[in-house]
């Protein structure tokens, strides 16, 4: 709560952007975390926690954008999901637990949720498209934008193995 994290491409001669952190009462400058050969955006760091993640890269006709994660005591990134698929839009949830991101990997893109920051299982959570997923302060609920781009929100049970519950458009 007492940083910032943000993507510019200060310093780089070539535009490339990387992570950099500020003190949020500007009592210092801007320190570069981590710097990547590929593009480093769309940071999700939840209060109060020294974990995070980022998206990476952009369609260069390799694996695309891929979502990594950097954990409490680590000086490198480790890939979360790192596929031919396009990954994207990371939302760490407000615990730490679970990552929500937008994933192209059926053909469509979805929203699905991963255990956070080990991966492993995928749940999907959208059914009829769905992109840019945001937690509710409680990560009692998800939020999203479906295919038709109404927000829907998903309740979310982190007691169950599949957190996601029944989902409702709003509007």
């Amino acid at each position: 709560g007492r940083h910032l994290l943000f993507s510019s491409d200060h310093g780089s001669k070539s535009g490339l952007r990387s992570l950099f952190s500020i003190p949020i009462d500007g009592s210092d400058t801007a320190r570069l975390v981590l710097a990547r050969v590929r593009h480093v955006q769309e940071v999700s760091w939840p209060a109060g926690s020294r974990d995070f993640a980022f998206r990476e890269g952009y369609d260069d006709g390799g694996t695309r954008r891929d979502i990594f994660a950097v954990v409490k005591g680590d000086t490198i990134a480790h890939p979360l999901l790192n596929t031919r698929a396009d990954e994207r839009n990371p939302a760490v949830s407000p615990d730490g637990r679970w990552l929500a991101y937008t994933s192209d990997a059926s053909g469509r893109d979805q929203v699905y949720l991963t255990p956070f920051p080990d991966g492993g299982a995928r749940f999907q959570v959208s059914n009829a498209g769905g992109t840019s997923p945001v937690w509710a302060r409680d990560g009692r609920q998800l939020y999203y934008l479906n295919g038709q781009s109404a927000l829907v929100a998903t309740a979310m049970d982190e007691g169950k193995a599949n957190p996601a519950g029944a989902s409702r458009r709003l509007f």
